[in-house]
């Protein structure tokens, strides 16, 4: 097991908390929310993040500058719409917040792209 993963649990902040992901050259503080086909469903909604649909809000509470949802699969529109509203309430508050929606395609082009597909 990777030493940078925790253990899985219903009332998490995140699924990885990183530093480490370079955008145009400067590193940004990274909250992911992370989805793979345990949640036995072909699209992803609020409802299954995490035990009482909370997760996307937990993720928000991140001190990050930059949030990932990630899912194996498609994510419904109301995730994305979600994740626009909690970016738009931080850019209001004055922080420089951007999110990054990965879908089932976009992992697949990243997983084949490193080899791992």
């Amino acid at each position: 097991m990777c030493p940078f993963i925790k253990k899985d649990w219903g009332g998490e902040v995140n699924d990885l908390y990183t530093a480490n992901v370079v955008v145009n050259g400067t590193r940004r503080a990274t909250g992911f929310l992370l989805k793979g086909p345990g949640i036995g469903k072909k699209e992803m909604t609020i409802a299954d993040c995490g035990k009482n649909g909370d997760q996307l809000i937990r993720l928000f509470t991140t001190p990050a500058d930059l949030f990932v949802v990630q899912y194996v699969g498609p994510i419904s529109e109301m995730v994305v719409k979600d994740v626009q509203g909690k970016t738009a309430e931080l850019r209001g508050k004055g922080k420089s917040v951007n999110f990054m929606i990965m879908d089932g395609q976009d992992t697949a082009r990243v997983l084949f792209a490193y080899g791992k597909l």
